[in-house]
């Protein structure tokens, strides 16, 4: 049983818009909680626009860098369902508040590391808090609104999603580029602080409480088991691309199969002895609730593995600056904003069928991409991405909000924390899976297209040493073997800040060639590099996104396991 406090249904079926100072009350308090969430979205993504300044000023190698983005969404990931849970135990608002304060402390903390290390633990604390915070605002929705007030809470929670992920690179290309009071890279971790601390506040006041009145223990074993299973399959997927999908980690991700196994069995006998395990299995019986996770899991894997690849085709591939690149990515704000306003009115009469208009507009948007990126090329600007960006975030704007009411609307209020854990957890396996696969195809097909561009530069490349006096004839064969690698890495670049290991061992074997005609000889052939740079990257992203036009498709052959009509009342 829940113990809570649920203002009455202030407002109208049509609209869902509160009347009364209780409604309004509610609506204020779902706003504070939107504002925590956009907080820790943002968080997620404007790291990746600052990482070439923390490794300059922090001394860090790629690796270290790695860690600093992948400390924070492991553990994220690996602590929803718990923080989900522990909010049905001891209080949803209590640990909203204690999430919220502990983003805010390690926000500080991120900014005042002083070294690599410093800044993956405090990024590591950081995604623990807001797997504290996070799990709350779709359980308190869920438990402290009525029917008619959710569904623009759901739609504000789907437009805030979206809006905090293109967000990330502008914000963070605003504030590198800016350098305010020579703090650089930190003020993206300091603009936490005051946002967290009017967070805080706003919620002490605002926020009604709710937990279950039983306070059951915690299944402390559940908790070990589900950690241990999600890291076995999340750390492989968030760090294969970069150290080149190793055996051992598909022997990891192996190995999560037995682990859910065991957690799904011991939480089978959790449930026959006391009641409350960390996840109640009867969730997955529903349809609605199982079809909504799978259906949860292609969405996110399309909207994160999309912005990994486009934007670092537009900045590495293209030269797009931060700021130029989060311009770029305002249309699909624009169409998300949209979308959350229409799917509000459209979702009563529509039901599952607007989710199935959405996911066909979000495979018509990518194809209408790869088409755009077919057509111009590299000479994509950013109002000929603009239609396509649209189409796809109308799309993926009318699904969100529809989804999560139909996911999490049936669920019992005692288990609506680990419910929003479990939806929340999907989310970021989809995501993790779609940065895995896409980033695969992606930078296959690119690495393809850069062994062809250097195999064709190599006569032009052979020309230019052989015009080089200096160069004897018996390391002329050697000297241009070792440019031709130097051109591969840089088409083939994944860092555009760092110089490729290729190129340094060109200019640094003087018995094969001397460095400055390795240098001059690069320098000839510098227009032809970064052309070949332009148009692999842009072939490498028109074969990724087809993806998402394929994960779209199959998103439309899922929706027949949710309801045909408006989602269902509330069950209590």
């Amino acid at each position: 049983m829940t113990t809570t406090t649920r203002p009455p249904d202030s407002g109208t079926p049509d609209s869902g818009i509160p009347a009364t100072p209780a409604g309004r009350r509610a609506l204020l308090a779902v706003g504070v909680t939107l504002l925590a969430t956009f907080m820790d979205l943002l968080d997620a993504t404007i790291v990746g626009v600052a990482i070439p300044r923390m490794q300059r000023d922090l001394f860090a190698g790629n690796a270290a860098m790695q860690w600093v983005v992948a400390a924070y969404v492991l553990a994220f990931a690996v602590l929803l369902v718990i923080g989900g849970r522990l909010g049905d135990i001891h209080g949803r608002k209590k640990l909203f508040l204690g999430g919220v304060a502990g983003f805010t402390l390690a926000s500080v903390a991120c900014a005042l590391a002083m070294s690599p290390a410093m800044l993956i633990g405090a990024r590591a604390f950081q995604g623990a808090a807001a797997a504290i915070m996070i799990p709350q605002v779709l359980s308190m929705i869920r438990v402290d609104l009525s029917p008619a007030q959710r569904g623009p809470a759901y739609a504000l929670y789907g437009a805030v999603t979206s809006l905090a992920t293109v967000m990330g690179p502008i914000v963070g290309g605003l504030l590198v580029e800016a350098d305010l009071f020579g703090q650089g890279w930190r003020t993206i971790f300091l603009i936490n602080v005051p946002a967290g601390l009017f967070t805080f506040v706003a919620a002490a006041v605002l926020l009604r409480d709710s937990r279950e009145r039983e306070r059951p223990r915690l299944d402390l074993v559940g908790v070990v088991l589900l950690a241990a299973a999600l890291m076995s399959l999340l750390y492989p997927l968030v760090q294969g691309h970069e150290t080149g999908w190793p055996l051992l980690g598909f022997v990891a991700m192996a190995c999560s199969v037995p682990l859910f196994a065991a957690f799904a069995r011991y939480e089978r006998h959790r449930t026959a002895r006391d009641g409350f395990p960390l996840v109640a299995l009867t969730l997955f019986r529903r349809p609605a609730f199982t079809g909504g996770l799978l259906l949860s899991f292609l969405l996110f894997s399309q909207v994160s593995s999309f912005f990994f690849v486009f934007v670092i085709h537009l900045q590495t591939g293209l030269g797009f600056s931060p700021l130029r690149t989060g311009v770029t990515l305002l249309w699909w704000s624009a169409g998300v904003i949209a979308a959350g306003a229409l799917s509000v009115r459209l979702a009563p009469r529509l039901g599952r069928r607007l989710i199935g208009a959405g996911s066909a507009l979000t495979a018509a948007g990518m194809a209408a991409m790869s088409l755009t990126l077919h057509l111009a090329g590299p000479g994509i600007t950013s109002w000929v991405v603009g239609p396509a960006m649209i189409l796809t975030a109308l799309g993926v704007g009318a699904v969100t909000p529809v989804l999560l009411d139909t996911v999490i609307v049936g669920v019992p209020e005692r288990d609506a924390g680990a419910a929003s854990g479990v939806i929340n957890t999907m989310m970021q396996v989809g995501a993790a899976a779609g940065v895995a696969v896409v980033g695969a195809v992606f930078f296959t097909v690119l690495s393809a297209q850069a062994t062809g561009y250097a195999d064709a530069l190599v006569p032009r490349l052979r020309a230019e040493v052989a015009a080089a006096e200096v160069v004897p004839a018996r390391t002329r064969a050697a000297a241009v073997a070792a440019l031709r690698d130097c051109v591969d890495e840089r088409v083939d670049t994944r860092n555009s800040f760092l110089p490729p290991p290729a190129c340094f061992a060109a200019m640094g074997a003087a018995e094969t060639i001397p460095p400055g005609t390795a240098v001059r000889v690069l320098e000839s052939v510098d227009a032809e590099i970064t052309r070949a740079r332009e148009e692999a990257f842009t072939f490498a992203l028109k074969v990724a996104v087809w993806y998402h036009v394929l994960a779209s498709l199959l998103g439309l052959a899922l929706i027949r396991l949710l309801p045909a009509g408006p989602a269902p009342g509330d069950p209590g």
